[in-house]
């Protein structure tokens, strides 16, 4: 879908009906904008942001800009408040978010490890239930129950295998 078809999309779902109208609110002149939603003219960055905040979402959406989905795992987790460092080829999990004391949680995973927790996090009804903000919460439970796993049943399991397990 391109930029255009996106903006008049995401105007229209945020309830602006009218272009002229958006483009009142932006502060921008009807035919500048009407010239972002129907011809290959692109918004300014501060244009673009501004109208991403209007429209409550990120200027990435609007460009269709996506990260690698590790580096997006990644970002998710830090802003979980959790520090994610590289360690070898593995990356080195440790808990500093909200109600987490600095060494509560030191974990080393495999980047497909990693990315199979964050995906189940994410995936998790119990995320999607809590409205996305308790992602601290349920992330420190999966660490905590991968590195209890690892040290009492089998210290080399695959995520996959532990998070398997706890599902039958």
């Amino acid at each position: 879908m391109s930029f255009q078809e996106k903006l008049r999309g995401y105007r229209i779902a945020a309830g602006y009906k009218s272009a002229k109208d958006f483009a009142d609110l932006l502060g921008v002149p009807y035919t500048t904008y009407v010239a972002y939603e129907n011809k290959d003219r692109e918004p300014r960055y501060n244009t673009l942001c501004k109208i991403a905040q209007l429209l409550k979402v990120t200027p990435n959406d609007l460009l269709e800009f996506r990260l690698d989905p590790l580096d997006e795992y990644i970002a998710a987790c830090r802003d979980a408040g959790f520090s994610v460092d590289t360690h070898g080829g593995n990356l080195l999990i440790t808990g500093k978010g909200p109600g987490i004391s600095k060494d509560e949680i030191s974990l080393e995973l495999s980047k497909e490890d990693f990315a199979a927790v964050m995906k189940s996090s994410l995936d998790s009804d119990e995320y999607k239930t809590s409205k996305r903000t308790f992602l601290h919460v349920i992330l420190k439970k999966e660490f905590q129950f991968i590195k209890n796993w690892r040290t009492i049943m089998e210290p080399k399991a695959t995520v996959e295998k532990i998070l398997s397990y706890r599902s039958k």
